[in-house]
């Protein structure tokens, strides 16, 4: 009898909840092909958001790794050598450049990408999940003209 109780919950969990429906059905291939390009410009722009992230995070880090050595280097600079202050003056002025870069460029650039996949994925996600293709249409759907790809 102990058994049976600890295996019945497992056993019910599998199951749909009592009034549950099942997953709705579309079976229009031009919806179901809709979706499809959805999904694939959704991926596409993920990789994309990927990528900008990653040049975000390297340039931060080069940004950090530079404002290091600044701090490192204005604490040993010797003020009557003129070279070694020309050379922390090209230091003060590489790390300028890249702050400006990071917040000027790289920073806008990731951040309408990630703007424009949040903006897709929005569309997407209402329109094209928790719901299951007919297979029939999903076939047709598939042998459809290719999907739009979306703007760089």
């Amino acid at each position: 009898m102990l058994r049976m109780l600890l295996v019945l919950p497992i056993i019910l969990a599998g199951l749909p909840a009592l009034g549950q429906d099942a997953l709705p059905v579309m079976t229009d291939p031009a919806a179901i092909a809709d979706c499809l390009c959805r999904r694939t410009r959704v991926e596409i722009m993920e990789h994309r958001a990927a990528e900008a992230n990653r040049a975000y995070d390297a340039a931060a880090a080069r940004l950090k790794a530079l404002d290091r050595q600044v701090d490192d280097t204005r604490t040993r600079v010797d003020p009557n050598d003129d070279a070694a202050l020309d050379a922390f003056r090209r230091l003060l002025l590489e790390a300028e450049t890249a702050k400006s870069h990071l917040f000027n460029e790289t920073l806008p650039h990731t951040q309408g990408i990630v703007a424009a996949y949040n903006r897709e994925r929005a569309s997407y996600v209402p329109r094209c999940t928790g719901i299951a293709f007919d297979p029939a249409a999903l076939a047709r759907a598939q042998s459809m003209e290719a999907c739009p790809q979306p703007a760089p």
